[in-house]
């Protein structure tokens, strides 16, 4: 039994299996992403009738990652519609952990330090949210974990290019990932790396070419409606973008442990403890070349794929999950390897960085829960209301396309485009005015609308004019209206007031006469 107890396989299935409960308390949060249920709307949609795309029976490449979709279809298969949102958690839950393990055992090579660094890394605020939210960030993080552990341990390069030519289609900027790889590969091995090189051309070719084919659109519906958003380029709106991601504006940028107004003027700091990691990482690693490298290819990681998308302009929280997590990994292996030769230093440590990560986790739970019943009771109860009051073959026109066309279940147009091809051809023609041509010309059934609409003004800032609005309340009635009460949601006080904490706005359903 001890030598059991002893091996290596028996303690990580334990720590695994640990690791895996602890996540439990947050998935009954309901913490899941809006734009997750995009993508699972598809997976459901390609399970139930065969054809991928956001509303029944038309192909539109709504989501971003195609690879996350053809997996959830799957789960979808198996598990039912009862069991599959719990089932795609625990399913995430478990890739990102495998991912994690292969991180720690890259950045650290003793066997004990790597499983107690796999256990911290997994316990990171971040890391729990990346987990139970229902995003394919789980996916990326398990390929890029598994492909940076194959070019330390320089192992099985066919696997390791079948993980490269995968990444594009779990995101295309995922793409970024895959060549900083092949980059530091290559000079690993001090010489070009054709075969991982090759593998991200043939996934670029072949994510394109299924695009193409199936959709008849190269691109992503996702990506051209998101195209549709961008600035023309300047120097200040890039500084600006650079000092959002970093620093941040109400939530300490990428590196806050926990996105909170409340740490919002330390965002500065927490930027200067990860620099200074990455810096202390690569000097103590200047002689070991291969270890250096490593440390490097984690590095870019962390910094130069957060550049990209402020220089993209994408600044949307969840693409900068990955390079918080994989910063905070370097700074605690640079930690446990630091205080490693003293045993009273090394225990010491130890108990502040579990009761630092015990804090961190708690904080989290407490803003899942408010942000999740916001989101699953709040903002889903809307879908459900509208499943219950339209039928079945109506239509909706509203701009969060995640919670309410999904627990709806009706044909959607979202005011982004990126479910409805309709709406990006209106937006290119008639730029802010789209919104009232659009409706008069589709008329659809319902439309749901947040505040701006009392002042007669649209989700992009357009004011409708007087023809307009004449014409708007003679076909459409408000029917409903929606607004965030924490009293409806929770009856001890205690949670009334985590349910307090930050806003939701309120939500006003119009139907046509």
């Amino acid at each position: 039994m001890r030598a059991r107890i002893q091996s290596p396989v028996f303690r990580f299935l334990i720590v695994f299996a640990l690791l895996l409960l602890i996540r439990v308390p947050f998935y009954f949060t309901h913490h899941v992403q809006e734009d997750a249920y995009i993508s699972l709307r598809c997976a459901e949609n390609l399970a139930e009738t065969g054809v991928y795309g956001f509303n029944p029976g038309e192909k539109v490449s709504s989501s971003t990652s195609h690879l996350y979709v053809f997996l959830a279809s799957l789960v979808r298969l198996v598990a039912g519609h009862s069991a599959f949102l719990p089932a795609m958690l625990v399913l995430n839950t478990l890739l990102f952990l495998a991912g994690t393990f292969f991180i720690a055992r890259v950045l650290l090579e003793d066997e004990k330090q790597q499983l107690f660094l796999w256990v911290l890394i997994s316990l990171l605020p971040v890391s729990l949210l990346i987990s139970y939210s229902g995003m394919e960030t789980a996916l990326l993080v398990f390929l890029v974990g598994s492909a940076l552990y194959l070019v330390h341990r320089s192992k099985n390069r066919p696997l390791l290019w079948l993980i490269l030519a995968l990444l594009p289609w779990v995101r295309p900027d995922a793409v970024a990932y895959a060549l900083l790889i092949v980059f530091w590969s290559s000079l690993r091995e001090r010489r070009l790396d054709w075969g991982g090189a090759g593998a991200v051309l043939g996934g670029i070719c072949t994510l394109l070419l299924f695009n193409q084919v199936y959709f008849g659109l190269l691109l992503h519906q996702s990506i051209n409606a998101k195209l549709l958003m961008r600035h023309s380029f300047s120097l200040r709106g890039l500084l600006q973008n650079v000092s959002i991601v970093f620093v941040g504006q109400a939530d300490g940028g990428i590196f806050s442990p926990v996105r909170t107004k409340y740490v919002s003027g330390f965002g500065a700091v927490f930027l200067i403890v990860i620099l200074v990691a990455i810096v202390y990482s690569l000097w103590n690693h200047r002689s070991d070349r291969k270890q250096l490298i490593i440390g490097m290819a984690v590095a870019s990681m962390v910094l130069l794929i957060p550049l990209a998308y402020a220089f993209g302009g994408v600044l949307y929280q969840w693409y900068f999950w990955p390079s918080s997590m994989l910063g905070y990994a370097l700074l605690l292996a640079v930690i446990l390897k630091r205080t490693s030769s003293t045993e009273l230093l090394s225990t010491t440590m130890h108990v502040f960085i579990i009761l630092a990560l015990i804090a961190g986790a708690f904080a989290q739970w407490v803003f899942s829960y408010s942000w999740g019943m916001k989101e699953f009771a709040y903002r889903g109860g809307i879908g459900v209301w509208m499943q219950q009051h339209a039928h079945s073959n109506d239509r909706v026109l509203l701009e969060p396309a995640g919670y309410i066309p999904y627990y709806s279940d009706l044909y959607t147009y979202d005011e982004d485009g990126r479910v409805s091809p309709q709406v990006v051809t209106y937006r290119q023609a008639y730029d802010l005015r789209w919104w009232p041509e659009f409706v008069m010309d589709y008329q659809p059934e319902w439309i749901i609308q947040r505040g701006h609409i009392i002042n007669d003004t649209t989700y992009q800032g357009y004011r409708l004019s007087s023809e307009e609005r004449e014409w708007f309340h003679q076909h459409y009635q408000l029917k409903a209206s929606f607004a965030f009460t924490p009293d409806d949601y929770a009856e001890l006080p205690l949670f009334i007031r985590l349910l307090s904490l930050g806003q939701a706005d309120d939500y006003y359903v119009f139907a046509r006469k």
